[in-house]
């Protein structure tokens, strides 16, 4: 196995150094049989220290070229400067917003998080992860899963859908910026909470969302009065997208159940178009309660 030492890059990050051996780290076994891999993965995560996390370092081990950013800004402008084969990621508070941009752009996304829960893991993959990896799993599994991804090759976006009886009122969703334009060219940029919440919607257009799953997704487990918390956000941003020429309407409400995105959406890449009143979703409205 080879030792790591920082990228001499602009962005820091870890290459293989070759001048250096060292012992395997007691408690990780070597692979053997395996070829080192050659791809080139960003790792995104707030906490420096996660370069020392023994899966990190044993992908480097295997010869991936690691390249670690602290923001998702930085991991964006990265792939902007040169494309990635992978990007490894923590699932921060704009984690799920985030994964759904990279996933409409075709870019592989692995979640590599603390947090266990099998409905975050649920909704990662809903949001375009391509897996999701607890921290707390052995090392050789983030290996192994990133082998498995890196095999599909590369991902392709997703076509714009089609919708045969589309309506003449449609709004422009830009997930990297929040600005929201409407159909006048009336634009207004939505707040970070409200951001994630309409990036949650779009994510699963069509679908009832409850508030427990809206709340441990966007709160966290222990939040306390959660369902009135998750009312409040899901207000707001009806506020903020009625500035931008009624689109509040397409965020509706089935009583004592949770919320839905009334419209269809096509996929752009990091930019999303939302159509009101698909007939298909009017059609489901019948004999349910919804409010706006």
């Amino acid at each position: 196995m080879t030792d790591c030492k920082l990228s001499p890059q602009g962005l820091s990050g870890l290459v293989p150094d070759p001048t250096r051996r060292r012992r395997p780290a007691a408690g990780l076994p070597t692979v053997v049989g395996v070829q080192s891999g050659t791809a080139s993965i960003i790792v995104c995560d707030a906490d420096p220290r996660s370069l020392t996390d023994p899966a990190i370092q044993m992908l480097c081990n295997q010869g991936f070229e690691l390249e670690h950013v602290l923001t998702l800004d930085a991991a964006e402008a990265a792939f902007a400067h040169r494309e990635r084969d992978l990007l490894i990621m923590d699932l921060g508070p704009e984690g799920l917003a985030a994964c759904l941009r990279f996933s409409r752009a075709g870019r592989r996304v692995i979640i590599f998080s603390a947090k266990a829960d099998a409905l975050l893991q649920v909704s990662a993959l809903e949001a375009g992860a391509d897996d999701y990896v607890a921290k707390s799993a052995h090392p050789l599994e983030l290996v192994a899963r990133v082998r498995a991804v890196l095999r599909r090759g590369v991902r392709e976006p997703p076509a714009p859908a089609r919708d045969p009886i589309a309506p003449a009122a449609c709004w422009r969703f830009d997930g990297a910026s929040g600005i929201v334009t409407g159909p006048s060219g009336r634009a207004v940029r939505l707040t970070g909470g409200s951001r994630e919440l309409l990036s949650l919607l779009i994510a699963n257009p069509g679908a009832v969302l409850h508030r427990p799953h809206l709340a441990r997704i966007l709160l966290g487990p222990n939040a306390t009065g959660a369902a009135r918390a998750i009312d409040v956000r899901v207000s707001r941003l009806r506020r903020s997208l009625d500035s931008c020429d009624g689109a509040g309407r397409l965020v509706r409400t089935l009583q004592g159940v949770g919320f839905l995105l009334d419209a269809a959406v096509e996929d752009f890449g990091m930019t999303v178009t939302l159509r009101s009143a698909p007939p298909r979703l009017a059609e489901m409205r019948q004999g349910r309660r919804w409010t706006t």
